[in-house]
């Protein structure tokens, strides 16, 4: 009896560590990014951003696989109330767009997969399949609706409150997230990317420039500015621009931390005069060479 005891009890503690061991992916991960959904020739584009907030629109196809008019932007907020349950707050809405400004759009989730999701409507049960959007290297059958520019990594000195403050710089790397013209199904059809219009750099220069360290001190703060930057930069990629990613960012606030940034990045190494140290050549004995 003993014996069978201590066996239940080791069973019952390998399945705690097993339970354990195991997590759940959170569902609302799998939400965020671009969704689509078509109807003859139009296709509606559902993005859901990781701060809450998801925009819409339609893309209207024309004979040669154009998108001839866009239409329909809505913009709002977006959560979910449980696992199978998502909730859409209308803020703005454009006379074609999903649904009217304003309202609350409830939907049961019957399917949420890595590249699927079915929505279905609790009072008329009308369901709607979407697929996930994806911005490189979609599997068969998925559509393209984004073009990544990137631009050379910037170095800012931050301002300072005081005359004895710490001098910092601000040094980041970015890339722009562009909605293409109309979506496509393979990387070979994506056109190239737009030349950075000459004013970007400088607006970024700029706006960063007048930053204190306070302004980016946690992480925050960096998404504060990360959408202020988004908003300011928008007319110069005729409104295509949908987010700035940060690829890489620090504050450097000594002599080593600056050149360990600028040697990660060899236009900046050229640019700055700094090249990585080199290795010393071992030297051979005399009696090496007398060998």
């Amino acid at each position: 009896m003993r014996l069978f005891f201590r066996a239940v009890l080791i069973l019952f503690l390998a399945g705690l560590v097993s339970c354990g061991g195991e997590r759940e992916e959170d569902p609302r991960l799998l939400l965020i990014g671009s969704w689509r959904i078509s109807h003859m020739n139009v296709h509606t584009i559902l993005t859901l951003r990781n701060n809450g907030s998801w925009q819409s629109e339609d893309r209207m196809e024309g004979q040669h696989t154009k998108i001839i008019e866009k239409r329909g932007q809505s913009t709002g907020r977006w959560k979910m109330e449980s696992r199978d349950r998502l909730v859409f707050s209308v803020e703005t809405a454009e006379e074609a767009g999903m649904w009217p400004a304003g309202s609350l759009q409830t939907f049961d989730i019957e399917t949420l997969e890595p590249g699927k999701l079915v929505l279905r409507h609790p009072e008329t049960g009308r369901t709607s399949e979407w697929s996930k959007v994806r911005a490189q290297r979609p599997v068969a059958g998925e559509i393209l609706a984004h073009q990544v520019v990137r631009m050379e990594p910037i170095i800012v000195n931050i301002a300072r409150t005081r005359v004895l403050e710490r001098q910092r710089f601000l040094c980041m790397e970015m890339e722009f997230v562009l909605g293409l013209e109309y979506p496509v199904s393979s990387p070979e059809e994506i056109p190239p990317p737009p030349p950075l219009h000459p004013e970007v750099r400088e607006t970024i220069l700029f706006y960063l420039s007048s930053l204190e360290y306070r302004d980016m001190n946690s992480f925050d703060r960096v998404k504060e500015f990360r959408l202020h930057l988004r908003n300011m930069l928008a007319p110069y990629f005729d409104n295509r621009l949908e987010e700035i990613e940060i690829r890489n960012i620090i504050v450097a606030s000594s002599e080593e931390s600056l050149e360990e940034f600028i040697l990660g990045y060899p236009e900046l190494r050229h640019e700055f005069g700094v090249m990585p140290p080199q290795r010393p050549v071992p030297q051979q004995t005399e009696a090496s060479v007398s060998e």
